[in-house]
C-alpha cells in the first residue's frame, strides 16, 4: 500500500469504500453503498490552500473537481462524499459531494489520488481487499496516527470512535484548525472617503478629473512575506 503524501501539507487521511449496510457516514439517515463513501483530506500546513480545480480520482478516472471558492484553512479537513446531502457539522470540516455524483471506490481495492490543477500528484493511496487495511470490512481505513501514519482499519486504531469519522480525528475529536481570516497578513492601511473638490487636489485615481465617488479609495497592504491570492476576497 502506498501511503506517503507527496506534498506534506495536503494529506489523504481517511477513506470509506464500504459503507453498506450500516455506515450512514453523510448523516442523511440512510446507509447507502455509494452515497456514504467518502475521502477525507487535511491541510497539515501553516498556510491556506486554495483547492480550486484540484481533483480526486480513483483507478477509473476523475471523480471530483473542487469548485471555485474551495479553500482549506491550516489544520482543517475537507470531506468529499459520494452523494446525497450531508447533514451534520462534521467537526467544522468543509464538506462537499463528488461533482461526478460518484466516488466509485472499490471495496476490494482501489487507488485514490489527489492532484493539483496541473495534474501533479499530491497524495496517492492504494488499498486492497485484505489485511489490516482492507477496504471491504464495513468500516473506513484511516491513518494511524492521524495525518502521518500508515492506513489501517478504523476499528483497529486504539481509542477509535466507531467505524468511521468523517471530518473528525479517529478518536472522534475535532481537528484543531485556524480560522482562515486570522491567518492572512492583510492590513487596511488608508481610506479616502472625501476627495477634495478644489481643482485636481482630489484626483486620487489620476484620471485628470475630480469626482466625489470615483476618487474614493481603500488601500490594503500585505504585511507578510508570502504571496496572497485575492481572487476570492
Amino acid at each position: 500500500m502506498n501511503t506517503a503524501p507527496v506534498r506534506a501539507d495536503l494529506v489523504i487521511n481517511e477513506i470509506f469504500a464500504d459503507p453498506y449496510p450500516s455506515g450512514d457516514a453523510n448523516g442523511d439517515g440512510i446507509a447507502d453503498a455509494t452515497e456514504d463513501e467518502f475521502v477525507e483530506i487535511v491541510n497539515t500546513g501553516n498556510a491556506i490552500v486554495n483547492l480550486y480545480e484540484y481533483s480526486i480520482e480513483d483507478g477509473v478516472g476523475t471523480r471530483h473537481v473542487f469548485p471555485l471558492g474551495t479553500t482549506l484553512c491550516p489544520g482543517q479537513a475537507i470531506v468529499v462524499f459520494g452523494g446525497e446531502t450531508p447533514s451534520g457539522d462534521f467537526g467544522g470540516s468543509a464538506v462537499q459531494v463528488a461533482t461526478s455524483n460518484l466516488l466509485g471506490l472499490n471495496n476490494d481495492g482501489d487507488t485514490v489520488t489527489l492532484r493539483d490543477p496541473e495534474g501533479n500528484v499530491l497524495d496517492s493511496v492504494t488499498y486492497t481487499g485484505s489485511g489490516d487495511a482492507a477496504g471491504d470490512d464495513d468500516q473506513s481505513i484511516t491513518r494511524d496516527p492521524d495525518l502521518s501514519g500508515n492506513f489501517i482499519k478504523h476499528s483497529l486504531v486504539s481509542g477509535a470512535a466507531g467505524a468511521f469519522s468523517p471530518g473528525f480525528r479517529v478518536d472522534g475529536t475535532a481537528f484543531d484548525f485556524q480560522d482562515c481570516v486570522s491567518t492572512y497578513d492583510l492590513v487596511i492601511n488608508e481610506i479616502h472617503a472625501d476627495p477634495s473638490n478644489s481643482g485636481l487636489d482630489g484626483d486620487a485615481n489620476a484620471d485628470c478629473s475630480y469626482d466625489t465617488y470615483d476618487d474614493e479609495f481603500v488601500e490594503i497592504v500585505n504585511s507578510g512575506s508570502s504571496t496572497i491570492d485575492l481572487a476570492q476576497f
